[in-house]
């Protein structure tokens, strides 16, 4: 009879099997074919929650899932038949109920005439990955999904990610694009704008709504908003970028669109520039909206009508854009002709509303006023629009009474005209409803608000200019060149503190 081969370095065989594995921080276990545990060891223990005591002699399914039962019989069915099974991904349930992801590798334990008696199983908890490869799931179908292109590119401009949306915009196909340089899309004239953007990552900087312009696949160049940040290794050293961007053609051209129009409308008023009445001080603010379609038809005019008497008049055309600066231009040559012809208020109102039924945007508001000092009256007349305001020479505030009437464009319905005394000294406020309408206050309060705000400005030194800048400052203290939700119009009308001589040159 042959002897047991000897113990290398003094320990047997299986007793160093079973060390390596005991300490293995993989699971390891062994089943019979039929399924019942034979060998558990302490990664085993420490993934299931079960002792060796409590597991060794149970079936496997202790840990089997009840939806996963037919899977464990149909591997079982593979080991008997002499099947190595490797990196098999499934699932396994703790003794607590949880259920852990696993990669599981089992491999035939035969027997000495060869049959397979057994099976042995090396399991390894990948719970954590799996998680990892979802969330990067979810994330794919994130940036898949997404409306904005997402590229990734190396230090070197290389194109390693390109989604759908890429593709959409710029036209390459993925296949065309991944493995390029990011000069695919780069107009000649700004790659060196690109390799500087690229030394910025670099440098571990993030670059946030950058605008530039890119090339699609049939030549079109489009405006572009750019972020791009660094992408680091594990290290934490920087590899490449990832590139988010979106297409703000549409809105450059707006933009354009919006400027051109307020040129224009700037244009139309400029073409007939308030001239400069001898004998009055005046100074005008004017600032345009800049939301929705930006330019809309405030005008205001002040007319030398000869013999010391000025005509005022200020109105606002309601909507926005092109056709109502088109439309202020037209009242506002028609409101100086009629006056320079004689009209008087109430006829050049009633004149004005004829002329205004014919034109696309039928709704204008207007004051117009014949100041003669030397006589110390002013005859006005309105339609529709807010009330002036008159600052005596000792500083107090009221409206000129004044019926309102109706707007321009109704019809049927005359304008009234009124004759009120005007003191040497006084000072007329007329604006329009930018200067006094907000979305959260009632119009009285704030014209009563632009009363105390008027005493107190044309109570200081420094004339009507400073008073001016005084008044928008205080009723639109955050009015800026972005953020007016409306024209705004102010216009102050100074006469002298003595009566005009009415035998000047001239008249």
């Amino acid at each position: 009879m042959t002897s047991a081969a000897p113990a290398r370095h003094g320990v047997r065989r299986p007793e160093l099997f079973r060390e390596l594995v005991e300490c293995s921080q993989d699971p390891i276990l062994t089943k019979t074919a039929d399924g019942r545990i034979t060998f558990w060891n302490a990664a085993a223990e420490q993934l299931y929650g079960y002792r060796a005591d409590q597991a060794v002699g149970r079936h496997i399914g202790l840990i089997i899932p009840a939806h996963l039962q037919t899977e464990e019989s149909g591997l079982l069915k593979r080991i008997a038949a002499g099947e190595l099974v490797e990196h098999y991904e499934t699932q396994r349930l703790t003794r607590s109920g949880r259920l852990v992801d696993v990669e599981v590798s089992l491999w035939p334990i035969r027997r000495p005439d060869g049959t397979v008696g057994a099976a042995c199983s090396v399991m390894r908890d990948i719970t954590v990955r799996k998680l990892a490869e979802a969330r990067t799931d979810e994330l794919a179908v994130v940036v898949e999904s997404s409306q904005d292109a997402i590229l990734i590119k190396t230090l070197t401009g290389q194109i390693t990610f390109w989604n759908v949306s890429a593709e959409r915009l710029f036209g390459h196909p993925v296949t065309q694009a991944v493995g390029h340089h990011i000069g695919l899309i780069i107009p000649p004239e700004l790659r060196e704008e690109e390799a500087g953007l690229l030394a910025r990552i670099a440098a571990g900087k993030r670059i946030e709504h950058y605008e530039t312009r890119r090339l699609t696949r049939d030549g079109r160049l489009l405006d572009i908003d750019v972020t791009l940040w660094p992408i680091r290794d594990r290290s934490g050293t920087i590899t490449g970028a990832c590139s988010t961007m979106r297409d703000v053609t549409g809105r450059k051209r707006a933009q354009q669109e919006l400027a051109e129009l307020r040129h224009l409308s700037l244009a139309l008023r400029l073409m007939g520039e308030a001239e400069r009445v001898p004998g009055t001080d005046a100074a005008a603010r004017y600032l345009p909206s800049t939301q929705g379609r930006g330019v809309g038809g405030d005008w205001y005019d002040l007319i030398d009508l000869g013999a010391g008497r000025t005509g005022i008049i200020i109105g606002d055309v309601m909507g926005r854009g092109l056709e109502a600066a088109v439309v202020m231009g037209q009242l506002r040559s028609a409101a100086r002709a009629l006056a320079l012809h004689g009209a008087k208020p109430r006829e050049l109102m009633a004149t004005l509303d004829t002329f205004t039924r014919g034109l696309p945007e039928q709704f204008v508001t207007c004051l117009y006023a014949e100041a003669d000092p030397g006589q110390g009256e002013v005859t006005v007349c309105s339609a529709g629009h807010l009330p002036a305001l008159q600052v005596a020479p000792d500083g107090a505030v009221e409206p000129l009474e004044v019926p309102t009437g109706v707007p321009l464009g109704v019809g049927g319905v005359a304008h009234q005209q009124v004759r009120l005394p005007l003191r040497a000294g006084t000072t007329l406020a007329l604006y329009t409803d930018g200067l006094v309408e907000t979305p959260h206050s009632d119009i009285d309060t704030r014209i009563t608000a632009l009363t105390a705000t008027l005493r107190q400005a044309c109570s200081h030194p420094g004339g009507l200019e400073t008073a001016a800048d005084h008044v928008v400052q205080a009723m639109l203290p955050d009015a800026t060149a972005t953020d007016t939700a409306d024209d705004v119009t102010l216009l102050l009308i100074a006469f002298p503190a003595a009566p005009l001589d009415n035998t000047r040159a001239g008249y």
